[in-house]
């Protein structure tokens, strides 16, 4: 089968030695050079004419923004072609694009600039985001144990080793003054701590794994028993309630949050229980015995809500801007597939088709004589 290639611009002599001298490096016969402003005659051609790889230049031969480089990408994997890079350093057209490609209206170069900083951090083990609790920052932004969070690390993995039960920690650490100090424990945080290598001294950033870049607060025979321990117990999945965030008491106007409660009795000398999940407000003002704080059952109102709203769009609303280039980034090395990629781009693809305006909604909520009412003043 034919190899095709592509270039911005035959007027540019250096972009087409370059492709020249890769294809003859690599052994690579050019049956066909087509340039940036002759894309869709290429793509005729390659319809009629079956070919095996199509040789790009860079990736603004193709595209001069990321969005419609994936498009065009996609379109032509879908008819079987594979796509190349001229480079020697960038050979995956996906990583090379990152390095000179943005989404529309935003600036690569900048971009480019932030990933570099931030890369040659992760390559030093330095400080990037959040601090892991146990650790501080020091004057050369490495990581250094912080003595007091670090007596509480110990604390939760010795608690853990001993009881196999994260809500049992959860309840000795918040009952202990010298352990709760400003600090309200939960099952989340404990079970983030005890799956986390850091506290053997492995720093994971952006790619970047570097064991022993940091004093470790926890030994590896402790952290292994414990993730065994962890490994044994059955996985609850969770999942992610889309109405988060736009719900609203419609009296008081505060934000609505999810509570529950838990009912004990005994049947026949066996203690059983049943969690009840809310939607309830905290609001303080604007309530009297006649409107009461607004308290909905959890099911009930979702099962309102979906009358109320497309939930496909509001999903999509979900999607952040910025998780395109982790979608680029993760086809780029490899830890997806190209039919995952394929997927998860057409998603994002929705996101930017759908309603914008209910990223931004809040619905308030009434409940007058038992019935649950849904406004979006």
């Amino acid at each position: 089968m034919d190899n095709y290639a592509l270039v911005s611009s035959f007027n540019d002599l250096d972009e087409n030695k370059y492709l020249k001298d890769f294809c003859d490096y690599q052994s690579i016969s050019i049956d066909q050079i087509f340039e940036f402003n002759n894309y869709s005659n290429m793509l005729k051609k390659i319809r009629s004419n079956k070919i095996s790889d199509l040789i790009i230049s860079t990736p603004k031969a193709m595209d001069s923004n990321l969005l419609d480089f994936c498009k065009k990408i996609i379109e032509l994997y879908n008819l079987n072609v594979e796509v190349k890079c001229a480079s020697f350093d960038f050979p995956d057209p996906f990583q090379y694009a990152l390095k000179v490609l943005s989404l529309p209206d935003e600036n690569p170069l900048r971009l480019n600039k932030i990933k570099d900083s931030i890369n040659k951090k992760a390559s030093r083990g330095q400080v990037l985001g959040k601090i892991p609790y146990g650790y501080k920052k020091n004057p050369s932004s490495f990581y250094e144990i912080n003595d007091s969070e670090a007596k509480t690390v110990k604390e939760i993995f010795s608690l853990f080793h001993k009881s196999r039960n994260i809500k049992d920690v959860v309840n000795l650490l918040n009952e202990k003054e010298d352990f709760n100090k400003g600090k309200q424990w939960s099952t989340q945080g404990i079970e983030h701590i005890l799956k986390n290598d850091f506290y053997l001294g492995v720093y994971r950033r952006y790619n970047n794994v570097i064991p022993n870049s940091h004093d470790p607060i926890i030994d590896k025979i402790l952290f292994n028993e414990c993730k065994i321990i962890l490994g044994s117990k059955e996985k609850k999945i969770y999942k992610k309630n889309i109405y988060r965030g736009i719900l609203f008491c419609g009296i008081c106007k505060q934000k609505l949050l999810i509570t529950s409660h838990t009912n004990y009795w005994n049947v026949r000398k066996v203690r059983t229980n049943k969690t009840y999940k809310y939607y309830s407000c905290r609001g303080k003002y604007n309530h009297t015995i006649h409107n009461k704080k607004t308290s909905v059952n959890f099911d009930t109102l979702n099962n309102a809500l979906k009358v109320r709203i497309d939930t496909h769009s509001l999903e999509h609303n979900k999607i952040k801007k910025s998780d395109i280039y982790k979608l680029v980034n993760s086809i780029g090395t490899g830890s997806i597939a190209m039919k995952e990629f394929v997927n998860n781009f057409k998603k994002y693809l929705n996101y930017l088709n759908s309603d914008k305006s209910l990223s931004n909604k809040k619905l308030y909520i009434y409940i007058e004589k038992e019935q649950i009412k849904i406004l979006d003043h």
